[in-house]
């Protein structure tokens, strides 16, 4: 908590967008270990990290999108984020990420979807 409150939150999201590769996985690393903590989440919607994460998600390099993917399922357990996740276009993403052989990716995307869907009623 002390951490985020130091402010890491938005560098550590300028430094996933646009960092080098082994800042943007430390970076991701980080992230997807800060957002656990319910406090972190309005950290992150501050910071702009939405858009980063849709365009990390949407890159070729898929070895962040496991992080990426915890950062959006966590965020995606409170409402107003839920639709802040629907309003940055996320489902196709997630649709398409469907398709990954690997489970890291599918299950995450699966639960995200999930929880958009359960709780769109």
């Amino acid at each position: 908590q002390l951490v985020v409150e130091a402010g890491c939150v938005p560098p550590l999201v300028r430094l996933l967008q646009s960092g080098t590769p082994s800042h943007q996985r430390s970076a991701a690393i980080t992230l997807s270990k800060l957002v656990y903590a319910p406090a972190t989440h309005p950290h992150f919607m501050s910071s702009g990290a939405l858009p980063v994460l849709r365009e990390v998600l949407q890159m070729q390099e898929d070895s962040l999108w496991p992080h990426c993917l915890a950062i959006v399922r966590e965020l995606s357990f409170v409402a107003d984020y839920r639709s802040a996740i629907l309003e940055e276009q996320f489902f196709p993403i997630l649709i398409s990420l469907l398709a990954s052989p690997d489970p890291s990716i599918q299950e995450p995307s699966a639960a995200t979807m999930l929880l958009i869907a359960d709780n769109d009623q």
